[in-house]
């Protein structure tokens, strides 16, 4: 007999338990997932952003954000945390500056779940999720992975193989799955989850990054549709103004979809209707030409790309780009009128 998973329940479990932390105006929160440290042999996938991740968490750590580690965060499924720990001592340095000023809060996802079984060893409080009050309606911080069928029938299947596999060959992590419907299957149910409760969900897992309910490439679709329906009834003047507009938008879109080589191109996939911004995933730091994170700080919610100018020769540099960003109270207005 098929097992149903209760996924509402196994949600509203973590909620329940996890911690709260109050935010208001002058709060200011950097959230990273997927991090998959290794202990630097060639599967290691943190090796390549290690040193650009490291200068923006001292950055961050200098600003006093409060640093939350969404998942994922070491890789257990292929290396002991012993060695782990041995590799990036700079790290995880920077790990305890957040921490000794209670300004960290770790995660666990399903590649460093072990962690909960070694606690003792381990100088970190260790989370299943984290609740940020203060507003209207509060952000849920989880790794995402208790939304998947497949890994609750199939994790230890999974963790076996990638122990006995992966990391001996080599195998890495991808980020550029994003139109697997497996991983896709987790949005929806992680949508719908947020939708019923009325609870903002901040999740990582699937390396996609959403702002809002939506991809990148959904929101620079939906206003180059937006500006060809006001394009018919619009003068002469305006008419122009349209077209370049448009032509912005569609820059945009192409470069985007260089950046994630078409990753991104599968379009809303939660409902036919208007997106309610309930859902957020703040991408991975393995990606191949930089990482993302998701930021609150200044009453706004941001999501930031950092990016090398080339990621062929890091030496070259980076920019921080802001993908998106909106008011927290934009927000809490959507879900209030939108649901």
């Amino acid at each position: 007999m098929k097992k149903i998973y209760d996924f509402d329940l196994i949600l509203m479990n973590i909620y329940e338990n996890a911690p709260r932390l109050e935010i208001s105006q002058d709060s200011k929160i950097i959230i990273f997932s997927d991090l998959h440290i290794g202990d630097g042999g060639r599967s290691d996938d943190f090796k390549y952003n290690s040193e650009l991740f490291s200068q923006i968490l001292k950055e961050y750590n200098s600003q006093s954000y409060t640093l939350v580690l969404n998942g994922d965060v070491e890789e257990l499924q292929k290396d002991r945390y012993s060695r782990i720990v041995r590799r990036w001592p700079n790290i995880f340095n920077i790990f305890d500056d957040f921490a000794s000023d209670n300004r960290l809060f770790k995660i666990v996802g399903n590649h460093d779940n072990w962690l909960m079984n070694i606690l003792h060893r381990t100088p970190y409080a260790l989370h299943d999720g984290l609740v940020l009050t203060g507003y209207k309606y509060p952000f849920f911080i989880y790794h995402g992975h208790q939304s998947s069928p497949n890994y609750n029938r199939y994790s230890r299947v999974m963790a076996i193989f990638i122990k006995i596999f992966a990391g001996p060959l080599g195998i890495r992590n991808f980020t550029r799955l994003y139109h697997n419907p497996r991983k896709l299957a987790v949005e929806t149910s992680t949508y719908k989850f947020s939708t019923e409760h009325k609870i903002i969900s901040v999740i990582g897992h699937t390396h996609r990054p959403l702002f809002e309910s939506l991809s990148r490439s959904d929101m620079l679709r939906f206003k180059i549709e937006m500006n060809i329906r006001r394009y018919r009834n619009a003068s002469r003047k305006k008419r122009e103004e349209i077209v370049k507009k448009i032509e912005n938008y569609k820059s945009q879109l192409k470069a985007w979809r260089r950046h994630t080589s078409g990753q991104d191109a599968k379009g809303l996939l939660y409902s036919t209707d208007i997106a309610v911004p309930l859902l957020f995933n703040s991408g991975s730091v393995i990606g191949k030409k930089g990482f993302s994170g998701i930021e609150i700080s200044n009453g706004n919610i941001y999501l930031i790309s950092w990016r090398y100018i080339n990621p062929k020769d890091h030496s070259e540099g980076f920019r921080k780009v802001v993908l998106r960003k909106d008011s927290l109270e934009y927000v809490m207005d959507c879900i209030s009128i939108l649901i």
